[in-house]
């Protein structure tokens, strides 16, 4: 005997078939050409190895280029900076000019001052040899022989 009546195996069958019948694709026209399957082809390892250092290659090329966009357009925005700087130099090298200007006009002050010392010292340097040379004269000459009034000389008279 069966468990199941007859109308619940006609349910069974008829529901067995909606699932089955679900599993199979619809015919409906396809509406694009089927894909190709692609092609194996079977590549040498030198051919590979080639084949990804051209990529890679690419990808060098392709970041370098990237980089030196940056870099130019970071040029572009140092170019303020570089102008701040060069005032800034400039403004200093002015600054050095007027320090070393007034070093030199200093300096001849300082030589003009020295060289009016010198000239007083080699003034006052002639004077103390004139004195000098005064009383060296002054002492060299012999004191005079004057009589003295307790020795009697006799006087020869020719």
């Amino acid at each position: 005997m069966s468990r199941f009546t007859e109308q619940e195996r006609a349910e069974i069958f008829r529901r067995s078939r909606e699932l089955l019948d679900g599993d199979r694709p619809a015919a409906t026209p396809p509406t694009s050409a089927p894909t190709p399957t692609p092609e194996l082809v079977f590549e040498d390892q030198m051919d590979r190895w080639r084949r990804e250092a051209d990529e890679r290659d690419k990808q060098r090329a392709a970041a370098k280029a990237e980089l030196k966009r940056a870099r130019d357009a970071a040029r572009a925005n140092w170019s303020e900076w570089d102008a701040y700087v060069d005032a800034r130099i400039a403004a200093a090298l002015a600054e050095r000019q007027h320090e070393i200007v007034e070093l030199a006009n200093s300096s001849v002050a300082f030589a003009k001052a020295v060289d009016k010392k010198l000239a007083e010292l080699e003034r006052l340097l002639t004077k103390i040899t004139d004195t000098h040379k005064e009383l060296r004269e002054h002492v060299a000459r012999e004191p005079l022989d004057m009589p003295s009034p307790l020795v009697r000389k006799e006087r020869l008279i020719n």
